[in-house]
């Protein structure tokens, strides 16, 4: 058996006979190729982490793309699984609930984005909600990762990073696939995808359903109540452009629901009663509208966003379920931006505004988030657009208003957000890049005035919690030419009044702020695609992506930082040969050691209880059955997840599936 260290120095071992390998080959490329294959992917690939599409080479932060094809390559519609898969942490709850962690922030673990360190966006705005469980992929075209802070394009809670899930516009023919399979633990799955255009119209829709029943651990024990009746998610995008396409109004409604989705209680109190029901959705509709001026040097777009995302907790008296509303959410989200462009700078100025409405079972059980901002970002370019200063700052003021049962209106404040940042490419194929960026949290009316019980604990809430606020810089390269791509990324984040919850008697918690906390690491993330580079007719791509942390401490104590894993590591090979009409992944995900906060189980030693250290390793293949030419053709996909039946969890108490199979048949047009 191979310990934690050994792996640690295999992987770095293999990742620097990666980067030997692809500076040598760049050496290959530069004497022979250089004045044939012209803009690299640094040009090609388009990006939205300033808020506006531009070019990767443009972008002086960590941003990884992770494209339609790497989604259907992973054995999962949850998106929050596939990041996981990809080389981010993943915290799921079976059945309800997936949260994760970027740069030693995570997403707030009950779904609630205003008290997370990570935010997560849909289209570059606010989804209402930090559970990336109630996000499906069967209308994704592409997810951006922004690593680091991100306030002055996004506010509060934008510390750790972003993640931008963005849905397709439709054009070009119709397009689209039909997929219906079985797996394990009487699972069930039916997909539909379409997308295309008519004239000036544009449209786009997916739709998932799935149900399944309660799984089995690595260890062949059933755990009960992670079942769930159905889970769909749809997705519809419908454009129409006009005066030469420079102008689109668009609309995008999305709907997720979780009927009867079981919430299962700790594995050890399996058959005491103790699980529940739970009954999840979230809806949204968006209005949008963008334009641009003939010559391009002026560009615009407005968003108006009406949402709703709800949580309903059914405790079983016998037989019998009584529904009571847990968290109800209600937002409103506006925003404008106006973007002036000239060969040498690019100038965004916009202003937001959010507006959480929210009904909550525990007090307080009325309570209001209200933000206004404004913000300018600025692209300077210089030396024929090798050297790119990007500057930013942004101005929010918000308030919090505690209603019921509380009872008061909290003052205004006030908060800005500065960033600079340089990127220098002294050759076509390598980028160089420095950033700094402040961020913020804003403390959540439940940590203000809190008043509630979850398991064993009771947690109150403490009225003179500061905002969080966090300084970092990091420094870095990309480079890549048309068969390869890496990234490398140093960073160093510092916090002060980090939010956290502590023990204040025997079953008792509250919220206070930490005097200062620090993290470090590094991110290094690669890819090469064999099959190109040697003129194969096949594609054979193997990735990596790791995160290794070196320090990760609150600054007081001098302990480490819960839920932060010293090492994510994600590698895997990709392979594509349509001649014979098969496609294959296999990945191999390592999520290291993390202190975790004790839970009612957990042995007292004196020391914090630990959780991790465990590989996985999932399978998916795809074998075209059928070919019909231009009618399309009939694929049988097999996917295998936790290939060697590994016995791990990603909460403690809470077990993952042991080995899962699912088969498939789609018809793709």
């Amino acid at each position: 058996m191979i310990n934690v260290k050994r792996q640690g120095v295999l992987f770095l071992a293999v990742l620097m006979g990666a980067i030997l390998i692809f500076f040598y080959s760049q050496r290959l490329f530069a004497q022979d190729e250089t004045a044939q294959l012209g803009r690299t992917a640094l040009d090609t690939i388009v990006v939205t982490a300033d808020r506006i599409s531009e070019s990767k080479r443009e972008v002086t932060s960590n941003i990884t793309i992770i494209d339609r094809s790497a989604i259907d390559s992973v054995p999962s519609d949850d998106v929050g699984v596939i990041l996981g898969k990809l080389g981010l942490t993943v915290r799921e709850y079976p059945s309800t609930l997936t949260n994760l962690i970027v740069r030693g922030f995570r997403t707030e673990a009950h779904g609630n984005d205003l008290m997370g360190g990570v935010l997560v966006l849909l289209n570059g705005r606010r989804y209402g909600s930090s559970n990336l469980g109630k996000i499906f992929s069967a209308n994704v075209e592409r997810i951006e990762i922004i690593r680091g802070p991100a306030a002055v394009q996004y506010g509060s809670a934008a510390m750790g990073g972003v993640i931008n899930v963005i849905t397709r516009e439709g054009q070009g023919p119709l397009t689209g696939s039909v997929e219906a399979g079985i797996g394990s633990f009487g699972y069930n799955k039916y997909k539909l995808a379409l997308s295309g255009s008519v004239s000036s119209f544009d449209y786009s829709l997916g739709y998932i359903f799935a149900k399944r029943d309660d799984f089995q651990t690595a260890k062949g024990q059933i755990y009960h109540d992670t079942r769930y009746k159905s889970k769909q998610n749809l997705n519809a995008d419908l454009g129409f452009s006009f005066l030469e396409n420079l102008h689109r109004i668009g609309l995008n409604f999305n709907y997720y629901h979780a009927d009867d989705a079981w919430s299962p209680s700790y594995f050890y109190q399996q058959g005491t009663g103790a699980g529940s029901i739970t009954d999840k959705w979230n809806e949204s509709l968006d209005f949008t509208y963008r334009g641009a001026t003939a010559d391009n040097h002026f560009s615009w777009n407005a968003r108006f966003v009406k949402g709703k995302d709800v949580d309903k907790l059914g405790y079983k008296p016998g037989i019998n379920t009584a529904f009571t509303t847990n968290n109800v959410i209600r937002s409103t989200v506006i925003q404008a931006q106006l973007t002036h462009e000239m060969s040498f700078y690019r100038i965004s100025a916009g202003v937001d505004y959010v507006k959480y409405d929210r009904t909550s079972m525990a007090a307080p059980r009325e309570s209001s988030f209200e933000d206004t901002a404004g913000y300018l970002l600025a692209k300077l370019r210089f030396l024929n657009d090798s050297l790119i200063v990007s500057l930013g700052a942004r101005y929010d003021s918000y308030k919090v208003n505690l209603l019921e049962a509380a009872g008061r209106k909290e003052g205004t404040q006030k908060h800005t957000s500065p960033s600079v940042g340089l990127a220098y490419s002294p050759v076509e194929w390598l980028k160089l890049r420095v950033n700094w960026a402040q961020a913020f949290l804003v403390p959540d009316a439940r940590q203000l005035a809190g008043d509630y019980s979850s398991g064993s604990y009771h947690t109150v809430g403490n009225p003179d919690l500061k905002p969080e606020t966090s300084s970092t810089w990091e420094i870095g390269f990309d480079a890549a030419n048309p068969y390869m791509s890496g990234s490398f990324t140093y960073f160093e984040t510092y916090s002060k009044n980090k939010i956290v919850t502590v023990d204040i008697g025997p079953g008792e918690r509250t919220y206070i702020n930490l005097d200062k906390a620090v993290r470090k690491g590094l991110e290094l993330e690669g890819t090469m695609d064999i099959g190109a580079y040697m003129d194969y007719e096949f594609s054979l791509r193997p990735y990596f992506s790791v995160t290794r942390m070196f320090q990760y401490k609150d600054k007081k104590t001098d302990k480490n930082l819960d839920y932060v894993p010293k090492w994510a590591i994600s590698v895997g090979v990709n392979f594509d040969y349509p001649k014979y009409g098969l496609k294959s992944n296999i990945n191999m995900a390592f999520t290291g050691v993390q202190n975790i906060q004790s839970y009612p189980t957990a042995t007292s030693t004196g020391i914090p209880d630990l959780l991790g250290g465990v590989t996985i390793v999932d399978l998916s293949i795809t074998k075209t059955l059928m070919d019909f030419g231009d009618v399309g053709d009939v694929d049988l996909k097999v996917d295998i997840g936790n290939v060697f039946n590994k016995y791990y969890e990603s909460v403690q108490n809470y077990p993952n599936p042991g080995r899962t199979l699912y088969v498939a048949l789609a018809y793709s047009f």
